[in-house]
């Protein structure tokens, strides 16, 4: 048990030190323990979101192994700012923060494929039949409403080529813009490329 607390107490003095440059807030301790040990049961504690600190351009993600990753809310959906009285919660692979009625969802996997060049090759590389997969699900979309590569409003030829063929994975922004170039509801969209 004092191997435990040790390792707590180590936890707590480690994780403070994050926070001097982003926040005078402390985050409560014994939710950051629990959050902490919760994550380190999984296989890849360094691709999960420990805490999130933001201000009012940027949000600043805390994986696993306490790498800090900013990114301006821009990245997702355009918000510009955030007050101190927002809340957020975090889930496996996104951050949700709630914004009175509103949610803004940032999918975590997206930032640290952006981010980090170590986790962009291994998904590259595990994902290329899966990419394959999905580019051909889009080329056969497009076709079945009879529109051509630069009919897609919004993505240049070249960008819709490359996903076609398999190369890029659409990001959650391209796969809208794809599902409105086609004039049908996003929903529809993911159920026909991803059912």
């Amino acid at each position: 048990m004092a191997i435990t607390n040790n390792k707590d107490i180590i936890l707590k003095d480690y994780y403070k030190t994050l926070y001097i440059d982003l926040s005078d807030k402390q985050p409560r301790e014994n939710e950051i323990i629990k959050r902490y040990r919760f994550i380190q049961k999984n296989d890849n504690p360094a691709e999960l979101i420990l805490d999130i600190r933001y201000n009012k351009s940027d949000i600043t993600f805390i994986t696993g192994d306490f790498r800090k990753f900013a990114v301006p809310f821009t990245f997702i959906k355009g918000w510009k700012a955030l007050s101190d009285k927002d809340k957020y919660d975090i889930k496996l692979g996104y951050a949700e923060l709630i914004f009175g009625n509103d949610k803004l969802f940032f999918p975590f996997e997206e930032v640290l494929y952006a981010k980090d060049p170590k986790y962009r090759g291994r998904i590259d590389r595990e994902n290329a039949p899966r990419r394959k997969k999905l580019g051909k699900k889009i080329r056969d979309l497009r076709l079945k409403y009879n529109k051509r590569q630069k009919d897609m409003a919004g993505i240049s030829e070249r960008e819709v080529s490359r996903i076609e063929q398999g190369r890029v994975w659409p990001s959650f922004k391209t796969q809208r813009k794809l599902a409105a170039a086609l004039g049908i509801g996003f929903k529809s969209f993911l159920d026909e490329v991803h059912g």
